[in-house]
């Protein structure tokens, strides 16, 4: 009984592994066209961003708020529309 157990077990092993190789063989050229389009994605998205960013070590001038005084930066409106 234990030899039959044996064979069974082993029969299945072989079968699961044959499903897996087969069905990995399926799922690579699929993987190949996502990594693909993720890339022709990724590519559209670097074209379209812009080149030049700002600094943000550059330091930006403040002027006082005529209306409140508050410092904003050069060329921003105040909260308080002044």
């Amino acid at each position: 009984m234990g030899a039959i157990l044996k064979l069974l077990l082993t029969v299945i092993v072989i079968a699961v592994a044959w499903y897996l190789i087969k069905f990995r063989g399926r799922i690579g050229p699929f993987k190949a066209a996502v990594k693909a389009a993720k890339k022709v994605a990724e590519d559209a998205q670097a074209a379209a961003a812009p080149t030049a960013k700002p600094d943000p070590q550059m330091p930006v001038k403040l002027v006082a708020c005529p209306k409140c005084g508050t410092y904003v930066a050069q060329g921003k409106a105040c909260a308080c529309n002044g």
